[in-house]
């Protein structure tokens, strides 16, 4: 059941609201009108806490310990002028998926986290035993955000070093992902 629920998370990261970018560029609101929000620090790894996926703002110690991410706590952030956004893929069956974070910006109380998601192609070799993929960055403390939209675009069997190359691509090669996630309010 826990493997069903991951498959069906991920295929929803994937496709939720999926829109065909046949261009390579960012989607339509990625204007000027835009502020982009500069991205201080990342880290990148497999932690078996976060085994859904998940877009989200973590904004104090508190939300961050609820995680129960322990990859996570060793993320450089200082909350006090800091915040920490998380992309992860939940659990997957096999190595070779990761997620990166190319850009993120700020439209009045909206929060556009772009970027890109891997997953290994049907042909790949892969060690077969659960990954939990995940990236997270620090910016700089961002107040009065109430959602936090994603725009993963999927991408099939590149290396995690390789260049985003914004180029023309068919439907079978890529989409773009727009999925809203409500930022919990704290009392």
């Amino acid at each position: 059941m826990k493997k069903v629920f991951s498959a069906i998370g991920l295929v929803l990261l994937f496709a939720t609201a999926c829109q065909e970018n046949p261009s390579g560029m960012l989607p339509e609101h990625d204007d000027q009108s835009g502020e982009r929000v500069r991205i201080l620090s990342r880290m990148a790894g497999e932690d078996a806490a976060l085994n859904v996926p998940l877009v989200t703002l973590i904004t104090s110690e508190e939300e961050l310990l609820r995680t129960g991410a322990s990859s996570l706590a060793q993320a450089p952030v200082d909350f006090a002028n800091q915040t920490l956004v998380v992309v992860a893929l939940g659990e997957q069956p096999i190595h070779g998926y990761w997620v990166r974070i190319d850009n993120i910006q700020r439209k009045s109380d909206r929060l556009y986290v772009q970027g890109r998601a891997n997953r290994p192609s049907q042909d790949a070799t892969a060690k077969k035993a659960a990954s939990y993929p995940y990236e997270a960055v620090v910016i700089t403390r961002q107040e009065g955000i109430k959602q936090v939209l994603s725009e993963i675009e999927s991408v099939t069997d590149q290396k995690q070093g390789d260049p985003f190359l914004i180029a023309p691509r068919t439907q079978a090669q890529t989409s773009t992902t727009t999925a809203a996630a409500t930022k919990p309010t704290t009392p």
